[in-house]
Formats: structure tokens, C-alpha cells, sequence
């Protein structure tokens, strides 16, 4: 429903009610990004890993929405899903996570909540239902 909102504020005007082509996309999306485990109807991120496992390589802008010792957690525009970029393979490392939790930062460079980023999606795990990015 976001993306065809999206799509209309931005003058896209083709989609028309009723057409069984959004019906279509809107339960092939769903499948996708909500699978329900057995547990407790959590949304399971394999169906994810699993989708982006076909794009490995590509590029994709994302906004890094936490910081964690082990790395970058990036949410990729367009998509609601995350990746992670690992601590060591950002680029003018090493990196040590600033107090708080809100910043990544080098002698060089850091990197923040809630700023932008260009990614590559390296590869995923669909077991562990995982993106792996890089920068």
C-alpha cells in the first residue's frame, strides 16, 4: 500500500482500483516480507534474505538505523530491510562504537544513526536470515 501511495504522490496516475495486477503484487509482497514463523507470528527475515539473494551485487541507498559492535545495521530505501555492514569491513578503520551507541568512528571518518549510505549487497545467509552489505 506504501509503494502505490508513494507512486501517486509522485504522479504516477496508471494504477487503477480494482486491478488484479496490484492484487498480485501486493500478496507476492506480503509472501515476501512477512512470513510467519511457527512461534509467534513474528515476521521471519529468511523470506528476505532469501529475496536478496538474487540481487547480490547491486547497489542500493539505505539509512543506517543502529550502530552495534559487530557492525552497521543499514535499513535499505524502498525495501523496510536490513542488512548489516561488519565493523571490520568498513573502509579508514579500525572503528570503535562511540558512547551511547549512535556513532562508528575512526581516526578518519564516522559513521551515524540516522545518516544516509550507499551499499552493495555482499551476500546473504537465508538460515540465518541475513543481508550482508558493504560500503
Amino acid at each position: 500500500m506504501h509503494r502505490i501511495i508513494k507512486r501517486y504522490l509522485a504522479g504516477d496516475r496508471s494504477l487503477v482500483a480494482g486491478d488484479a495486477s496490484i492484487e498480485e503484487l501486493s500478496q507476492d509482497l506480503n509472501r515476501l516480507a512477512f512470513p510467519r514463523d511457527e512461534g509467534g507470528g513474528r515476521a521471519a527475515p529468511h523470506g528476505v534474505a532469501r529475496w536478496f539473494a538474487s540481487r547480490i551485487g547491486e547497489h542500493a541507498a539505505g539509512n543506517i538505523v543502529s550502530v552495534k559492535p559487530f557492525g552497521l545495521v543499514v535499513q535499505l530505501k524502498g525495501t523496510g530491510a536490513t542488512g548489516t555492514v561488519a565493523m571490520e569491513a568498513l573502509p579508514d578503520g579500525p572503528y570503535r562504537v562511540e558512547a551511547g551507541g549512535y556513532a562508528a568512528v575512526s581516526e578518519t571518518r564516522r559513521f551515524v544513526v540516522g545518516e544516509p549510505i550507499d551499499v552493495r549487497i555482499a551476500g546473504t545467509n537465508e538460515e540465518l536470515g541475513r543481508v550482508e552489505l558493504e560500503v
